[in-house]
């Protein structure tokens, strides 16, 4: 689709929380299952052509997301050689509040992608 566009300013907005296959993007919340495997490989389909990283946080509890997995998402997009900017979403899923989810998102994040 976007090689038949003709407009340069439309991209690609790569959004983890919207893929078939996350537990977000049916809008029925989240359970305690992990993601689809049909999300990862999505991500790592579409990871060529993305020019912003929309990264979903739930943060149902103590430590790193436990939904979506970064490490994989991440590792696809710098095969693909991603260089562009990162947002950060948190949708509270537990007790965690956003001012404690944010750092850890940025922190972890960051790990990842300079590895």
């Amino acid at each position: 689709m976007l090689d038949d566009l003709s407009d340069t300013n439309v991209e690609y907005v790569l959004d983890t929380g919207q893929f078939q296959g996350s537990l977000g993007a049916s809008g029925e919340g989240l359970s305690d299952e992990k993601a689809a495997p049909e999300l990862y490989e999505s991500i790592e389909m579409c990871s060529s052509r993305a020019t912003m990283l929309r990264a979903k946080y739930y943060f149902a509890g103590l430590g790193d997301e436990q939904w979506l997995d970064y490490a994989r998402i991440v590792g696809s997009l710098k095969n693909a050689k991603y260089s562009g900017a990162v947002s950060i979403i948190y949708e509270r899923r537990g007790s965690v509040p956003s001012t404690e989810a944010l750092p850890r998102a940025v922190r972890y994040l960051t790990q990842l992608f300079e590895k």
